[in-house]
């Protein structure tokens, strides 16, 4: 079993570790060389220049490239350079004339580190069905001399489709690049991200390196460019109406990004499910948010109500025939009211919602439903704030605090974190069962919550990493928001045995969630670099 000693440092000196970590010593850069080089069969790389509008392609920085490769003895420097406005037929002409396996693309005024071919002909060896691999950057900070490692997220289909999260440089291998690049004859602008969208595909396609591999020019939030997103939001389009019929890409949350709308694929009945014990006063608050939704029905889980006001509000309700008020006396146990409420529901697809909760934004609960109708999709969790605007959930990680944390808690809810952003869909390991939409087929499916050994706590977290060990995916969508008292009708209590359970049942599953960056800090709900050590 592996152990977490992390201790906690200064920002600043956080930050300041990894790029002292990273700029491979001579001796550890040797080692890796040596590695590379040891392989029986070693790829061989070319490094193109993706050229920008309005920056240079100097002898200088052409020079600090080709030193950067020069200890690579498979690596070499293309004498074309590709414009990152080239058209489909200049993109597929370029890398048909190449001749190696895998092709380095990098900006203009960027630069690699020494390393980076190494690291990337040891990755493509290990994963033989990778076809595209990205890395981490050192980048400027705005303002300063200084400069900050960009640790990016493990790879998740909807966060690239959402934004070019990837960034510079990317590495592709050529045979698969070749291929793509056929089917993009006669595209405009937007052929190179189209091209790396065409490769995103298939299980395996994408690997992340946990390790910084270039140095960028410009600070990221200078690095945005309008017509570079309007081509990109153009790639994204292409590509999807070949595969998701009648979609429509629209603007995102943050300036470059997007959001990829799908058509329901039938009428998407919602059932919201909502455990109460004497919380009146919240449902009063939010059921007339959720009925502005129309679900199909709003189902009350009732564990002994008392509260003269509470039964008052059941009896209006049911009266009304806006919710259905179903009886759980004795003991509590969220896991087993809700599949019980789950077994009397009538809709396609189950909405968990706590009772202190209230809809923010219109159309949360179908946004919900329309990344839940997808197949491959296990579970949908969304943006949860505190009355105080800031963020209560943003997803879950793995392996932070008591099993799993949420990831961004109590940032603002409008800010753009840097190395995760809240505003932005993605994958991860798990979401709260708080706010938890799932097809009722697929709950079922997985057993539901474990009603047996987790009462109370981390049955959303059991389920979710259920799901995933049977290859479905769990989602965080920023597009749906709620407010979220967080355990006003309900204090938190954590059973120690079903932690000790969660860590029998889960094990190396809760040591490192593998859409986080293992530099990051596991300490810190809000993304930071680790100040850390694992030891056996």
């Amino acid at each position: 079993m592996v152990k977490k000693i992390e201790a906690r440092v200064p920002i600043e000196e956080a930050l300041r570790r990894p790029l002292e970590r990273e700029r491979d010593h001579p001796a550890d850069l040797r080692r890796l060389l040596a590695a590379a080089s040891a392989l029986s069969d070693p790829p061989r790389f070319d490094v193109v220049l993706v050229d920008r509008k309005g920056v240079p392609l100097s002898g200088e920085w052409r020079e600090g490239i080709e030193r950067s490769i020069a200890g690579c003895p498979s690596a070499a420097l293309a004498r074309e350079t590709l414009r990152e406005d080239a058209g489909g037929d200049a993109l597929g002409r370029l890398l048909r004339s190449l001749t190696s396996e895998a092709v380095f693309l990098v900006r203009a005024g960027d630069s690699l580190r020494p390393g980076a071919i190494a690291r990337a002909a040891l990755a493509f060896r290990e994963h033989p069905s990778a076809s595209l691999l990205y890395g981490d950057e050192e980048v400027p900070l705005a303002g300063t001399s200084r400069t900050i490692p960009l640790f990016k997220p493990g790879w998740s289909p909807d966060l690239f489709r959402s934004s070019f999260f990837t960034g510079w440089p990317v590495i592709v291998r050529r045979v698969d690049a070749v291929d793509a690049a056929e089917r993009l004859a006669g595209r405009g602008a937007s052929a190179l991200y189209e091209l790396l969208l065409r490769l995103h595909e298939g299980p395996g396609a994408v690997v992340r390196l946990a390790a910084i591999l270039g140095v960028r020019a410009e600070p990221p939030e200078v690095d945005f460019h309008e017509e570079v997103d309007r081509a990109m939001r153009g790639a994204l389009a292409a590509w999807a109406r070949e595969r998701v019929p009648g979609a429509a890409v629209e603007k995102g949350r943050i300036p470059g990004s997007w959001r990829l709308r799908r058509p329901p694929s039938g009428r998407r009945t919602v059932s919201v499910i909502i455990p109460t014990r004497d919380g009146g006063r919240w449902l009063e608050r939010g059921i007339p948010g959720v009925r502005k939704e129309h679900p199909l029905e709003i189902l009350l889980a009732d564990n002994g109500s008392r509260d003269p006001a509470t039964l008052r509000l059941f009896a209006s309700l049911e009266r009304e025939g806006a919710a259905r008020v179903l009886p759980f006396p004795g003991r509590f146990n969220f896991s087993f009211m809700m599949n019980e409420a789950a077994r009397a529901a009538r809709g396609e697809f189950l909405l968990f919602l706590n009772d202190d909760t209230e809809v923010l934004e219109a159309g949360s609960i179908a946004a919900m439903a329309e990344e839940a109708d997808r197949p491959e999709i296990g579970a949908v969790g969304a943006q949860l704030l505190y009355p105080n605007g800031t963020i209560q959930h943003a997803g879950l990680v793995v392996g932070m605090g008591v099993v799993a944390g949420h990831l961004c808690k109590g940032m603002c809810a409008k800010g753009a974190p840097f190395f995760v952003s809240p505003l932005l869909p993605r994958e991860v390991s798990a979401v709260d069962g708080a706010c938890f939409l799932v097809r009722k087929r697929t709950f079922f499916d997985l057993g539901g919550f474990d009603a047996e050994r987790l009462a109370v706590s981390f049955g959303d977290v059991d389920f979710c990493l259920r799901a995933r060990a049977k290859g479905l995916r769990i989602l965080y969508t920023p597009h749906a928001v709620f407010l979220h008292h967080e355990t006003q009708s309900r204090r938190p209590d954590l059973d120690e045995r079903e932690v000790a359970w969660m860590e029998r049942r889960w094990g190396e599953s809760l040591i490192e969630d593998p859409f986080y960056h293992p530099g990051l800090s596991l300490l810190d709900e809000v993304p930071r670099p680790r100040g850390w050590r694992r030891v056996r």
